[in-house]
């Protein structure tokens, strides 16, 4: 029975107005506490009633500008042996281990446990910080802000690779407004507490998230200094920060050197070579990123203690050798990366693209697809819809519609235009008016894709009442008035007048917009492709007539020519065997 009673967990939280995301916080702990107490600090919205609906222990805190006071408050309500603390922005995911097994390790008294933040779902792209979130009730916070568990014994610490806290995304605004709450609460302890690395680590994170790079890099590059071994939790992801400062305001060079510097200390740190390569493949100095990536893909998952992102000790320098190696004329080994980097993991599409866009070059665009399919890759949304995309930029709107297809998507704004643009006009009016039944107000690129398959279709009718109905919208009066015209010249033969000069850059955005469309256009049907031909010598004609359209029209057809030909020096740099 003793032993059952020192195993008891309590979370204990403070929140103020998260009344949106306290829901899926507290469920994510069901059956893994056995208490809940919820202290608020002012809250406005309803986060008292929904935390009311999980716990009878809400409490309430006069907010004094202390983050350690009022979560020392919650510790004092409850009764368990063990606490777990999490911010209402946060979710624990049991999944890979229990907090009941980790309470159980009688020489610990607390626990560092994953905090991932960034792309988490089905593990695709995060970043991995280790956070005391876990230990006996017998501790308490420190710190007016940022505010911290402290055990002096480093040997009754533990880091545990499981349970995982998951940092849910929350809004710019509201991130802005917490750095800046956060960064005024910092200057005071600084004050008070000038030397104290760990508060300006904090007030350097802070900065950072706010884009003030000067004073983030002032920041770390302090904390780096004084830092030792004995606070890696602390010193790799200052070390981190502060390349990120170096690489954001073009100090590639420092950046470099400091890779170099730290990777004798942390020789077996996959983050900080991965950091390296990125950093020359930036430069332009292929061979030496190549180098760093292949050190980087030499190690394991870093230790616990560093911070780490999710894929640097694979896919994601798979992914960068092979644009680096792709740079360097090895396609072979280029294309084996790309392999390699999406074997390692599926959902990390990145670099499917740059495998189409190789593939290509070199075979059919019918077999292309068909060793995707053999592949796996048109089994998945999410990968299906990358392959599909490649496509459509490739001038293959059919096999972009076919990988949707084929992966059973839903109808989408991307399957319509995909519809739209190879002639498959019968089921891409069908699926709008499918899309229409859930969504009766279509966004504004989506209507004017109908209105350009109704045109195709010769029923300018039935388009001109389309354009009408989006002329009601605001938002889409630009686009209204563009089809509008298309529309008339079709049908009259000429302009029926010219944009007001406020709206002309707008309006001749949607005609080129609508152009780059018809130009990725594939038809066989010969009287659909008489119609698209039709369309674009009307729009070419309506872009010439003013000269601002004329010169957003010549420089959409110069980047257009320099795209094609890089596209035609690749095939080409293939063709005479580089693919060796």
């Amino acid at each position: 029975m003793q032993r059952a009673m020192n195993r008891t967990i309590a979370l204990a939280m403070i929140v103020r107005n998260e009344a949106a995301r306290l829901a899926d916080c507290l469920n994510s702990v069901k059956g893994q506490v056995d208490e809940i107490v919820i202290v608020d600090t002012g809250s406005t919205d309803h986060t008292v009633d929904v935390a009311r609906q999980y716990t009878d222990k809400v409490m309430f805190y006069a907010w004094d500008n202390d983050f350690a006071a009022a979560r020392n408050f919650a510790l004092e309500q409850t009764n368990s042996a063990w606490i777990l603390s999490l911010d209402a922005d946060e979710q624990l995911d049991v999944r890979g281990g229990d907090l009941r097994d980790l309470a159980g390790q009688k020489e610990k008294e607390a626990f560092c446990l994953p905090l991932q933040t960034g792309e988490v779902d089905d593990n695709c792209q995060y970043d991995r910080f280790m956070v005391l979130r876990f230990f006996r009730n017998t501790y308490r916070f420190r710190g007016a802000i940022h505010e911290q568990i402290i055990v002096g014994d480093v040997a009754a610490l533990g880091f545990a690779a499981n349970p995982v806290i998951r940092h849910a995304a929350i809004p710019a605004r509201e991130r802005r407004m917490r750095r800046g709450r956060n960064i005024a609460l910092l200057q005071k302890a600084i004050n008070k507490e000038p030397d104290n690395p760990f508060l300006i680590y904090y007030y350097g994170v802070d900065w950072l998230g706010l884009g003030r790079l000067e004073k983030a890099t002032a920041c770390f590059e302090r904390v780096l200094g004084c830092l030792t071994d004995e606070h890696t939790l602390f010193r790799a992801p200052a070390l981190r920060y502060l390349i990120d400062c170096y690489k954001l305001q073009g100090e590639l060079d420092k950046a470099i050197c400091l890779c170099m510097d730290e990777s004798m200390r942390y020789g077996e740190y996959s983050d900080l070579f991965f950091e390296g390569g990125v950093l020359f493949e930036l430069k332009g100095e292929y061979q030496m990123a190549v180098k760093w990536f292949n050190e980087a893909l030499r190690h394991d998952e870093p230790p616990a203690v560093f911070h780490h992102t999710k894929g640097t000790e694979s896919y994601l320098s798979l992914h960068h050798l092979g644009c680096c190696l792709e740079q360097l004329g090895a396609f072979k080994q280029a294309r084996e990366c790309y392999l390699r980097a999406l074997a390692a993991n599926k959902r990390y599409i990145h670099p499917l693209h740059q495998l189409i866009h190789m593939d290509l070059s070199r075979q059919s665009a019918a077999s292309v697809w068909e060793d995707l399919w053999k592949g796996g890759y048109l089994t998945d949304s999410l990968s299906a819809a990358s392959a599909a995309e490649s496509f459509w930029e490739a001038g293959l709107p059919d096999l972009a519609y076919a990988c949707l297809i084929q992966a059973g998507a839903d109808v989408s704004a991307a399957l319509i235009k995909y519809g739209v643009y190879s002639g498959r006009q019968g089921e891409a009016l069908a699926s709008l008016e499918q899309l229409r039944s859930r969504t009766p107000v279509l966004s504004v690129a989506l209507a004017v894709d109908e209105i350009v398959a109704l045109l195709m279709a010769e029923n300018l009718k039935q388009a001109k009442a389309r354009a009408w109905d989006l002329w009601k919208r605001p938002a889409g009066r630009n686009a209204a008035w563009a089809m509008l015209h298309v529309t008339h010249m079709l049908e009259k033969g000429s302009l029926g007048g010219i944009p007001e000069p406020h709206r002309q850059k707008e309006v001749t955005e949607v005609l080129i917009t609508v152009l780059e469309n018809c130009w990725h256009s594939r038809v066989e049907d010969s009287q659909l492709q008489a119609s698209l031909t039709d369309i674009m010598t009307q729009i070419m004609r309506i872009l010439l007539l003013q000269p601002q359209p004329t010169l957003l029209l010549t420089a959409c057809l110069q980047d257009k020519a320099d795209r094609l030909r890089q596209q035609i020096r690749y095939n080409f740099e293939s063709a005479r065997g580089v693919w060796v």
